[in-house]
């Protein structure tokens, strides 16, 4: 009868275990590129891929001297860009006795919240160039 439990109890652990596995991370490649606005790179800010079908997570990256790097799934993309300056002569005294330099998005909307942007992710195909314009 010991013997009939020990078997019992290896089996039934050794099902568990079976289960235990690490899921196989889902494929990404590095993606890289550049991001201007009227010709000049912006200087800081974010690039965010999403995948509009939400089939995957989105991945983002910082935007420096208006260069990139970051991975992302395989797919098309929905891209948004953002960055935030300081808006000249002007405060921000929301918090009472605190002053901080007003800041300001200053990427046009049909960049970021109501983007137009898109990129296909796929082998050999991971750089971009997105020059924007601010329309004035």
């Amino acid at each position: 009868m010991r013997i009939l439990v020990a078997l019992s109890l290896f089996a039934v652990g050794a099902v568990l275990l079976a289960g235990c596995g690490k899921d196989a991370a889902p494929e990404t490649l590095d993606v890289s590129g550049t991001v201007t606005l009227d010709g000049t790179p912006v200087a800081r800010g974010q690039i965010i891929f999403s995948d509009p079908s939400r089939q995957t997570r989105s991945s983002s990256g910082e935007v420096v001297d208006g260069k990139f790097t970051f991975t992302a799934s395989p797919g098309s993309k929905r891209v948004e860009i953002t960055a935030m300056r300081e808006v000249p002569g002007k405060m921000d005294t929301s918090n009472p006795g605190e002053e901080r330099p007003l800041m300001e998005q200053y990427i046009p909307g049909k960049y970021n919240s109501d983007s137009t942007l898109t990129a296909d992710v796929a082998a050999g195909s991971t750089t971009f160039e997105f020059k924007l314009e601010s329309g004035r």
